[in-house]
């Protein structure tokens, strides 16, 4: 979508990852090629709500995997919200 076609949208829009390599889909394949638990990583929050992974080494390979894996797109924020969200067995990894 054009800066101009953006500009004149009468919507909010969001950038979403597209189906089926949700936001969610690539963190479980990083966790899971990495069997790593989630729930040990330790995350803190930044400015403006922004999640930061303290271990930079293992922020630094998810930032590549997240950049090699994800396909990006924007669609209007009624949109996003609205998505059917795919259940993934998290359970797998808690377990680790």
């Amino acid at each position: 979508m054009s800066a101009q076609a953006l500009a004149a949208a009468p919507e909010r829009m969001d950038v979403d990852h597209v189906y089926p390599d949700t936001f969610d889909a690539l963190l479980f394949g990083f966790c899971l090629s990495r069997q790593l638990n989630p729930s040990r990583v330790e995350v803190v929050e930044l400015e403006d709500c922004i999640p930061w992974i303290t271990d930079e080494a293992l922020r630094i390979a998810w930032q590549r995997y997240h950049q090699q894996h994800a396909q990006l797109r924007l669609v209007p924020t009624t949109t996003n919200l609205r998505a059917k969200k795919r259940s993934l067995p998290w359970h797998q990894l808690l377990e680790l």
